[in-house]
C-alpha cells in the first residue's frame, strides 16, 4: 500500500481514546496545511503509534506519513489517514489570536480607553 505526507502546522493533538475490552487506543492529529487552498487535515494514529505524538505540540511545523484507508459498510465507502510516522520539521509557529476587543485594538496599534465607572453611572439610562 503507498503512503502518502503531509507537511503542516499541527492544529490540535485530540486526547487519545480507548475503545472495546482489548484497550484499543486512538488519538486524531490536526494539521493546517499550507498553499493555495489551506487545509485542516486530520490523521488518525492507532496502538503504538499513538506515543509518537507525545512530544507533539500545537503550533509546531511537522511531517506526517500515513496511508489512506477505505472500507464500504451499508453502501456507503469511509475514508481515513492512518499515520504511522511524524517528525518536527521547524520551530512552533508564533499563534497569536486575540482574545477580546481590547486586544484587537492593541494589535491595530490603535488607542482604546474605557471609561471611569463614574462617568458610565450619569448615562441617563
Amino acid at each position: 500500500m503507498p503512503s502518502f505526507k503531509l507537511n503542516g502546522i499541527v492544529h490540535k493533538v485530540c486526547d487519545a481514546e480507548t475503545k472495546g475490552t482489548f484497550t484499543f487506543r486512538n488519538l486524531q492529529l490536526r494539521v493546517d496545511t499550507d498553499g493555495k487552498f489551506p487545509q485542516v487535515v486530520e490523521v488518525q494514529f492507532s496502538q503504538a503509534n499513538v506515543d509518537k505524538l507525545d512530544p507533539i505540540r500545537e503550533g509546531q511545523e511537522v511531517e506526517v506519513e500515513f496511508n489512506l484507508r477505505g472500507r464500504e459498510y451499508n453502501g456507503k465507502v469511509y475514508n481515513s489517514l492512518s499515520g504511522w510516522k511524524i517528525a518536527v520539521t521547524g520551530k512552533a509557529a508564533e499563534f497569536e489570536q486575540p482574545k477580546n476587543a481590547i486586544d484587537n485594538y492593541k494589535k491595530s496599534g490603535e488607542t482604546f480607553t474605557v471609561p471611569d465607572s463614574d462617568a458610565a453611572d450619569s448615562l441617563p439610562f
